[in-house]
């Protein structure tokens, strides 16, 4: 993959597009090691690798890169408690058969809430999904990867 300094691709902006229109991605280097910052890449690349399938297995859930063209509407299985649904909450992770998103009972939880407390306050909540859904987040957390940009 070419790389291109922040000065050349705002001089070569037109041919950088037509090399891109053509298939060919182009990494943008920024400051003096000329650290990769970003991509350019064709739109089509984009919308394939910007898709991602939520694989269930028995205990976690793991997101892979889908290089298919259609994109999935059915309800996708998290753990047995957390389900993923593009028509529920915007497809926010909630505990399954309800609204309760994920980032909420998180949330409750870091206010100072107890899970008891939340079970009271939402009773289709148990205990178990509450603990189910703090090992979603968890298991989210585990495949990410973090990028910094260094000054």
């Amino acid at each position: 993959m070419k790389t291109m300094a922040v000065g050349e691709l705002k001089t070569h902006f037109s041919e950088v597009l037509d090399e891109v229109k053509h298939g060919h991605p182009i990494a943008i280097g920024y400051g003096k090691r000329k650290t990769k910052v970003a991509v350019i890449v064709p739109y089509e690349q984009y919308k394939r690798d910007a898709k991602r399938h939520l694989i269930a297995e028995e205990d976690r859930a793991t997101y892979l890169a889908d290089n298919h063209t259609e994109t999935p509407t059915e309800t996708m299985v998290a753990n047995e408690y957390v389900s993923l649904d593009p028509g529920t909450m915007l497809g926010k992770p909630t505990i399954r058969g309800t609204r309760l998103t994920v980032e909420l009972i998180l949330r409750k939880l870091a206010e100072g809430a107890t899970a008891q407390e939340l079970v009271e306050a939402h009773p289709q909540l148990s205990a178990e999904a509450i603990h189910a859904a703090i090992r979603y987040a968890a298991d989210t957390l585990a495949h990410e990867e973090q990028a910094f940009a260094t000054a």
